[in-house]
This record gives structure tokens, sequence and C-alpha cells, in this order.
């Protein structure tokens, strides 16, 4: 057993071995304050392709005592600091989408922050790497960032490219022989190649009774047609995230720097994207959970979207000629999709598949480039529509069941500058967590009739959220 007194006979931290429980007492007299400093130094947070790095943290203290130091000097001003943030966040919150809106907003930064490793890459820039809590914990995943960047966009663009830096540098390595994106660079805490969609008998590694067991560094090997099953992926799902997240965030900073190292992979994928994404064929998207489909409506919105993205980075370098190329496609794209989606007062859910219907989230970058491509009285009908549909704790993702996902919702909402149709978006969401009979951590993955979470908790997609006040921010 460990302990440490901060003043004696005010603060008592015990650990206790046998038990591996930490443990505090505080005894708060009149009038005086006692706290606790606690930390904890993982030495190496992150093995990052072909070496072990430590936290980003430790290139500006040598050790923990010197951090710690540091911490107790800046207190007071962090705290302030905080104090401001939460108060602003709050104020703005409410002005976007009122009490509700507030509410999944506070709940949801600080466990979007915390879901996330920050490491330096050779060169120092920040890695940002997410972990995809309660699920099959993969790392920097595609399509997990992607839903969480709009937290990011609105109050630190660069820790959007923090995010896609790892997903770029696995993309250029031989192993990753394909036209299309990846899904993810590996199991926490090894970001050492995507273990998603594995070859049957490399999946077999994932039955193993060992908790410990760690994926081969696949990062490494020279080709990954004998690693990756091709049906597993999801090709166009991760070439337009990809696409639309850095030409979002080239967008927010206005100038198209971060994406010129990587133009040949961007390219590449926009070319999957114009091939493959105006009627995608039978694959999975981020939804994976809801299995493959085919014709995906909302697949072929993101590829629209990602092609408009790849025509937004060329604007942004000054090459207005490609802008109009890919912008054309895209308007192209746009209007067979309107034509052949839409049903009397809603977008199916899949092309030729009549009396069906889902949430259209992919749509909400066209707003956000303010690319024109689909017409606005579509978006606000399919926002009128979902209102329809929608349950004691929200609107289902789809027809086929049930459930939804909370932060797809949140997109939907801002879509529609009526306040009073996006508050009754997002009152049943702020119900779910009010009432929910699972007390976890923010499930993003619910049941919209019971509130019963399906399987999802304290996931980093909830930075998704935040969509709202990212677009009433540039309109």
């Amino acid at each position: 057993m460990f302990i440490w007194r901060a003043q004696e006979g005010e603060a008592e931290l015990a650990f206790h071995q046998k038990d591996a429980c930490l443990t505090a007492l505080l005894r708060l007299g009149e009038g005086k304050e006692t706290g606790l400093l606690i930390a904890f130094d993982d030495i190496l947070s992150i093995f990052y392709l072909d070496n072990a790095r430590a936290g980003y943290w430790k290139k500006f203290w040598r050790n923990m005592p010197e951090m710690l130091e540091a911490c107790l000097l800046e207190r007071e001003e962090v705290l302030e600091r905080c104090a401001a943030f939460d108060a602003k966040l709050e104020l703005q919150a409410r002005e976007c989408g009122g009490g509700d809106y507030a509410l999944l907003c506070s709940v949801s930064y600080r466990q979007v922050m915390a879901g996330h490793k920050l490491i330096a890459d050779d060169r120092g820039e920040p890695v940002f790497l997410s972990k995809e809590c309660d699920s099959n914990g993969c790392i920097g995943t595609v399509d997990v960032s992607y839903p969480s960047v709009p937290m990011f966009l609105y109050y630190a663009p660069e820790l959007v490219k923090a995010l896609l830096r790892p997903v770029f540098a696995f993309s250029g390595l031989p192993v990753w022989c394909f036209d299309f994106a990846p899904h993810d660079v590996g199991r926490y805490p090894y970001a050492t190649g995507q273990i998603y969609g594995l070859l049957q008998h490399n999946r077999e590694l994932e039955f193993t009774e060992d908790a410990e067991m760690i994926y081969p560094f696949y990062a490494a090997y020279p080709d990954g047609r004998k690693v990756y099953d091709f049906r597993t992926q999801m090709p166009v799902e991760e070439s337009g995230n990809l696409l639309i997240m850095t030409a979002a965030v080239c967008c927010m900073e206005k100038n198209a720097d971060f994406a010129v190292p990587h133009l040949p992979l961007l390219e590449k994928w926009v070319n999957y994207l114009i091939q493959y994404g105006k009627d995608p064929g039978e694959q999975l998207c981020t939804d994976d959970f809801a299995g493959h489909l085919n014709h995906n409506i909302n697949l072929s919105a993101k590829a629209i979207m990602g092609i408009e993205a790849w025509a937004q980075i060329h604007r942004l370098m000054g090459n207005e000629e490609e802008y109009q190329k890919y912008h054309h496609t895209a308007k192209e794209y746009a209007a067979y999709w309107e034509e052949n989606a839409v049903e009397e007062d809603h977008t199916l859910l899949a092309y030729g598949r009549p009396e069906s219907w889902s949430l259209k989230y992919n749509a909400v970058w066209d707003l956000f480039f303010k690319s024109g491509l689909f017409s606005e009285t579509l978006l606000e009908q399919e926002t009128e529509f979902y209102l329809t549909r929608q349950e004691t704790y929200g609107v289902p993702l789809d027809c086929r069941k049930t459930y939804t996902k909370s932060d797809w919702i949140l997109w939907c909402a801002a879509m529609t500058t009526d306040q009073e149709k996006r508050r009754r978006l997002i009152a049943p969401v702020a119900r779910f967590l009010r009432e929910s009979r699972d007390r976890i951590p923010f499930s993003d993955w619910y049941d919209t009739l019971t509130g019963d979470y399906c399987h999802f908790k304290g996931r980093t997609v909830q930075g998704g959220v935040f969509m709202p006040m990212l677009l009433d921010s540039i309109r």
C-alpha cells in the first residue's frame, strides 16, 4: 500500500496493490481547501508504425515531477480558463439549440477529448489517435474520426490535421496496395497497421482468449492482398471521409497547405469515388452493424461530397479550372441523386427500394462547403420528414430497425436553420441522456423506443454533436 498526504490530516491517497484499487480520503475543515494531485505515466503511450512513442507532453517536460510542478503553478490560471470556456460553451450552445443542446455539448466535449492519445511523429508534428471504445479497439479509425471532427473544426482545426496524419502515413506504405482509403491504423495502443477486414486466416487471431493479444505489425508487410479481405472493407465510406475531412480543415484555415503533400493519395481516392460512388455496389458503410447494403443512397451522398471536397481543395490552391471540372462532376452526380433518390416527401434508403428511408447526414457538407449541390428545399423537406418518424428517444437511423446514432441525428438537425425543428430533433436525444436506464458514458447507438444502449459507450464520435454550432458559425 502506498500513502501520500498533501497536508497532514487533510488529504490521504492510498493504493492497495492487492486489490489494484486507488482510494482517497479528504478531510474538509471550515474555510479550508483540500486537494489531491494524481497522475499516471504510461512511459510510452503508443507504438506508432515502427517505433514506440511517448506522450506529447514529454516534448515540454523531462519527467512527471516537472510536469506536476507546472500543473500546480498554473492551477489557478487553468481553472479560470476552464470556467470561462464552460460558460462560453453553455451560452453558445443555448443560442444554437436551446437548453437540451447545451446539455449534449456539455456532456460530450470532455468525453471526446479523453478518447484520444496525443503523440508526436518523426517531424515533431502532433498525431491525435482515437480509440474505438467498446468495440474492437481500433486506433485511428477513419469513420470514428469523421463524425468527431465538427468539434475539432470548431475549436481546434490543428487537431483535425493531427487525426489525419497517421492515416496518410499508413496509406503511403506498400502494404496498403488498394486504390481506396483504409479503415484504421491498428489496434490500441499499437498503431502498426489496419486490423479491420482481415482475411479469414488472419482473423483467427481475433478469437484468441488472450486479452493481451497483439496483432502482427501489418504496416511492415510488403503487400496487403494476403492480409485484407476486400468484401469487408469500406472503400467509398473511408475515401469520402478522408477527402471531406481534409477539405474541411483546409476551408477552416482558408488555404490548402495541409493537403498539398497528400495530393497523390487524395487524387487516387477521388478517382475511386468518381468510378464507384455514384451508385455504390454492395458494401459496408460506417454503420457497419447494419450490414452490407447495395445502392446505398446516403453512401452515394458521401461520394458526391468527397468529389466536391476535392474540388474545394483545388479552389483553395488557385486551380479554378480543376475546381470547375470536379465541381461539375459532383453537381452531375447530385442531379442524378435527386432524380433517383426522392420518393414523394423524402429520400429512399437505397436506389430502387421503394417505401424506405434513412437519415441523410452526409448531405450536411453541402452546406459547409456552400457548394449548392442539393436543393435547399430538399434538405428542408428531409428535416420535416424525420420529425414524422421520431420516436421517444429520437429518429431511427433508417426504416429497418428502431435503433439510432445520436451523432447523425445532430448532423441532420444542423441541416435546418428553423430553431423549432432543430430543437424538436435534439430534445429526444437529451431525453435519452436523462432517462436511459443504462448509466454509462454517452452512448451513440441506442434504441429509440426503449432508450436502452445497443453497444457503444464513451466514444469520440460524439464530437458530431457540435455540427449545428459549426455550421451556424460559418453561415
